[in-house]
């Protein structure tokens, strides 16, 4: 995913939020946390599902920082892997003595975008418990100037979104930003119920088969529900009876800010909160965050 470096002197933004939101060592990856803090397992196993699928589909890309080069040996050193339940279990995987797979796990929680379990007052009204709620803490700096620039053309004004895609997809987007489609748009919806065929397109597809399945993945035939920020708000366009989605045009203008994990029994979807009633914890917590990076 690539490093988010910190100038000197400048605060880290993702440490200075962790301690805002009382997160702590909870989070991950950050690469300015000490040796000794490691992320919760539900962060870690996140984490590492992201990365098998990102591997299992652009391992170039996905590898260029990392230590151990070959996509081969990163996915089956993943899949030996268990599920990790407890911070003992994080703690002592990243104390084994310096093997491949500590080399592995010590690389992929002190890069890339910062990401955390999502708090009480930010966690998203109206979804299932059994819906995994994470938010992004700190970006990719590049993406981040980018986000920030289109911000400043729209006056500051921006919008909500969903987009719904496979977890296989959701590493290359934190890293890459979003890709526009044949048509040269980025479709989102305005409401998280059409996105939802979207998160599971391999239940629809077959072709989209889910790749994201290492051996201790809790996370196996899972959707990806990404809320995002858009500068500008996006085109609105008639999608479905009365249903709208939002095209988008210049990938810079829209963000990552939640990922929500979408079990298999929330597909069809089933007793999904509409726009309005997550409107306004979504539109708050964009305002906190983007005052964690200078942006607000």
């Amino acid at each position: 995913m690539g490093g988010v470096p910190q100038k000197k002197d400048q605060p880290d933004v993702g440490e200075k939020a962790l301690r805002k939101m009382d997160i702590g060592s909870g989070a991950g990856p950050s690469n300015s946390k000490k040796a000794s803090q490691h992320p919760d397992p539900a962060v870690l196993n996140l984490l590492l599902t992201l990365l098998y699928g990102d591997v299992s589909k652009f391992p170039a890309r996905a590898l260029s920082s990392c230590p151990i080069k070959a996509a081969a040996t990163v996915t089956k050193l993943i899949s030996q892997m268990e599920t990790f339940k407890t911070d003992q279990a994080v703690a002592t995987a990243f104390s084994a003595p310096n093997t491949q797979a500590t080399q592995l796990l010590s690389w992929l929680s002190s890069q890339g975008p910062v990401l955390a379990p999502a708090p009480a007052d930010m966690k998203i009204p109206g979804f299932k418990v059994n819906v995994h709620q994470f938010i992004v803490v700190q970006q990719d700096e590049t993406l981040q100037a980018a986000f920030d620039e289109q911000m400043n053309l729209s006056s500051g004004k921006s919008g909500m979104v969903w987009h719904g895609t496979p977890i296989s997809n959701v590493r290359s987007i934190l890293r890459d930003g979003f890709a526009t489609s044949k048509d040269g748009f980025i479709w989102s919806a305005e409401d998280a119920e059409i996105s939802y065929d979207f998160s599971f397109r391999f239940a629809i597809y077959p072709q989209y088969e889910p790749i994201a399945r290492w051996g201790g993945c809790p996370y196996k035939s899972w959707g990806a529900l990404l809320g995002c920020e858009v500068a500008g708000g996006g085109q609105r366009t008639p999608y479905t009876g009365t249903k709208y989605a939002r095209l988008i045009k210049n990938p810079a203008s829209i963000i990552v800010r939640y990922i929500l994990l979408l079990p298999p029994s929330e597909y069809p979807a089933n007793q999904v909160p509409k726009r309005n009633a997550v409107e306004p914890t979504m539109v708050a917590a964009f305002k906190e965050i983007r005052s964690w990076s200078g942006g607000e």
